[in-house]
């Protein structure tokens, strides 16, 4: 049996042996798996696998040459076992799933351009213990991508996963090389979407835990009209996030993923980390816009305040509220914090002006500052 290529066992029938695997697909029905006998397929293409049918390699897996593409696969296919191979050029480009999910088990995709590449994704696609270099996109689309214990490495140029559909990362690796590489990494491209990543590992070259990157440092800058990129997110039965750190355009569509309230972010303010259990916000450009943060929001600042912007703090000057949120917050310049100006009973006013407006015959504005500047108070009620 040395010359057949394929194999297909169906149920108690006397398993059927193929010189090709052309011509096991032929002879291939749903459910079946047509099981490869060689380590070395050549450059044949398995984009016609049929529907419902699986293409396993060898236990070493079955090396696939050449580029693999330029058609939609068929619904519910699943490729285990093999490595998409082309050291010069695109494993997978131009691929599609148009007709139903497509799964990958254990496949490496090694290329000098293109690892995996799909135009378009309509329906489900799939990754477990797979392996990734050089660059990989997802299209967008109706569906959804999922990588599951899955290894991302630096290919000869590229080090790239970029998704236009919802996609969930879970359990993977991601090498120090691929974190290492400018201005690449793992991205979503697409308003509206999400990229879940879920414990998640960044290792050095021996396969430990990197001591110089985190999570974090394998994100490409947030740009282009992307949502969200949620790390470690817990999910309530509503599939809102509460728990984790999102990462967000805030001009983008973004705070609709999170369940904890985040609308006091000026929609202008760009770029964020918001750690959502934490109640921590971090701007990663120059802080450009007033905010106003709630009582217990920390505030981080990557870039400094520009010029008469002023952070509102909800707390009374000199309270010891106060000085624990200033000592807890290092990075936000205190030049630039505006504290509570008044109060009526228990509610507090940034300006006289708020408070005289809130305030009813019988109220007491109480200032909380020592200076009030050169406000008029000829209009108090």
């Amino acid at each position: 049996m040395s010359d057949y290529v394929a194999s297909i066992t169906r149920g108690e029938e006397e398993t059927q042996y193929f010189e090709s695997f052309a011509d096991a697909n032929a002879a291939a029905q749903s459910g079946d798996t047509i099981k490869l006998l060689v380590s070395d397929l050549g450059s044949v293409s398995i984009m016609g696998l049929k529907a419902g049918v699986t293409l396993e390699g060898v236990e070493g897996c079955t090396t696939i040459h050449g580029q693999q593409g330029g058609a939609s696969f068929k619904a519910n296919v699943v490729f285990k076992n093999i490595i998409f191979s082309n050291p010069t050029g695109n494993a997978l480009r131009n691929c599609y799933c148009s007709n139903g999910p497509v799964s990958f088990i254990n496949c490496t995709f090694d290329a000098a351009v293109y690892g995996a590449h799909f135009d378009q994704v309509k329906n489900a696609i799939s990754f477990e213990n797979c392996t990734f270099t050089s660059w990989n996109s997802f299209g967008s689309g109706t569906g959804s991508v999922t990588f599951t214990n899955c290894t991302f490495d630096k290919g000869p140029s590229y080090a790239e996963v970029r998704p236009y559909v919802n996609t969930v990362l879970t359990g993977c690796t991601i090498t120090e090389a691929f974190v290492a590489v400018e201005d690449q990494g793992l991205e979503i491209f697409n308003d509206g979407k999400t990229l879940q990543v879920n414990n998640c590992t960044i290792v050095d070259a021996e396969g430990n835990p990197s001591t110089t990157y985190a999570v974090e440092d394998a994100l490409n800058a947030i740009q282009k009209d992307s949502s969200a990129i949620v790390i470690d997110g817990v999910q309530d039965a509503e599939g809102k996030f509460t728990a984790g750190k999102v990462i967000v355009n805030k001009a983008s569509t973004a705070k609709n993923f999170v369940a904890e309230d985040i609308s006091f972010i000026p929609d202008t303010l760009g770029a964020i980390s918001y750690d959502i259990g934490n109640s921590t916000l971090e701007v990663k450009g120059e802080l450009a816009t007033d905010i106003t943060l709630p009582e217990g929001t920390n505030l981080t600042l990557d870039n400094g305040v520009a010029e008469g912007v002023k952070i509102y703090l909800p707390y009374e000057p000199g309270s010891e509220a106060e000085a624990n949120w200033l000592a807890a917050n290092g990075t936000v310049p205190v030049e630039d914090i505006q504290a509570f100006v008044a109060k009526i009973g228990d509610k507090y006013y940034y300006s006289f002006a708020d408070a005289n407006a809130a305030a009813q015959t019988g109220d007491t504005i109480k200032l909380l500052v020592s200076d009030l500047g050169s406000v008029s108070i000829m209009g108090l009620k």
